[in-house]
């Protein structure tokens, strides 16, 4: 007899994980099985991949160095935000935002609009 063979992956999840919710995670697990269309396993797994990324960030922070990305996809590092230095440039006549740039150590970037808000709430 031969193996059981399911859908080719490039990333099998061959391990299993068994877990007891409370009536209000069940909840909050239907709800979000809802309003996103995944499964539960979906949910779940993004949630670990969320909470594994903000604490990649949290590490990250902790040694004291940030970086972002210019519009080139090229990575800017930075110590702290007083590094930083954010600035809208507008279009004269319509006032309308034409580029989103930020000075760090003399040298001004292009940036996208989330890159410019993260690091503006920072």
């Amino acid at each position: 007899m031969s193996p059981r063979m399911g859908r080719p992956t490039n990333d099998p999840k061959g391990n299993y994980t068994g877990i007891r919710l409370s009536d209000d995670e069940v909840r909050k697990l239907e709800v979000c099985m809802k309003k996103t269309g995944l499964s539960k396993t979906g949910v779940i797994r993004q949630g670990v991949n969320t909470l594994y990324t903000k604490l990649e960030r949290m590490e990250e922070r902790s040694v004291g160095m940030h970086s972002f990305y210019d519009v080139h996809g090229n990575v800017i590092p930075f110590e702290n935000r007083a590094q930083l230095h954010l600035e809208l440039q507008k279009d004269v006549a319509s006032g309308k935002i034409t580029a989103y740039l930020v000075e760090c150590d003399d040298t001004i970037y292009q940036v996208d609009k989330r890159t410019y808000d993260v690091l503006d709430e920072m």
